[in-house]
């Protein structure tokens, strides 16, 4: 993201991999929170890492936050808060978030 002019997007994947992420779970526990394997938790990290142009999850995180792609730090206490903006917004983006 750091100076490319292209707008890259997020899955839904990937941002509930790093709404769980933020609220400290691991990959083997977000794995079993989403029914999917940790390599593919690990995968959809490392790809919304790449597409947020970070190194570490923490960093993509962040990021992601400043981006508004997370909602409220309080997410973790109300974790769908995020999937309620996305509902009402389907129409548009079904399932992407575009970041600028």
């Amino acid at each position: 993201m750091r100076g490319s002019g292209e707008a890259k997007l997020l899955s839904l994947r990937e941002l509930e991999c790093l709404r769980w992420s933020a609220a400290g779970k691991s990959s083997d526990e977000i794995a079993i929170i989403l029914s999917l394997s940790s390599h593919t938790v690990t995968a959809y990290l490392k790809t919304a890492m790449k597409k947020l142009d970070v190194k570490t999850r923490l960093q993509a995180v962040v990021v992601a936050y400043r981006l508004k792609l997370l909602c409220h730090p309080d997410w973790a206490v109300r974790p769908l808060c995020c999937h309620r903006l996305w509902r009402t917004t389907a129409s548009r983006r079904p399932a992407l978030y575009e970041m600028t």
